[in-house]
């Protein structure tokens, strides 16, 4: 096997992007096409659940949350649920916001 060289000089933020790509092409794929369940009320059940609780653990936040919304968006614009798409991105944008700013639940 050869010795394979690191570049040592790649910023943190480089990897972080590169590695959201991964996992949100991951996520779709996961999500959309391995282990698509259909159910009786016409979504389906899936395990890119599993894959975006992998970025959360991963990344940072940030990160994290822009590959799960963009992953499970693109899920639902190939496999067809269009309908989905934009409240895919709102939530996963109001999660951002609740991290940028954040904003603590309260439980009563």
């Amino acid at each position: 096997m050869e010795n394979v060289k690191v570049n040592k000089n790649v910023s943190v933020r480089t990897r972080n992007l590169v590695t959201s790509a991964l996992l949100a092409a991951i996520i779709c794929l996961v999500t959309g096409y391995i282990l698509h369940i259909p159910t009786p009320n016409g979504g389906y059940a899936h395990i890119g659940d599993a894959v975006i609780y992998l970025s959360a653990s991963i990344l940072p936040l940030p990160y994290a949350i822009a590959c799960s919304a963009i992953g499970a968006g693109l899920a639902d614009l190939t496999t067809g649920a269009i309908i989905w798409v934009l409240p895919t991105l709102i939530i996963g944008y109001v999660s951002y916001l609740r991290d940028k700013y954040d904003i603590k639940t309260t439980t009563p």
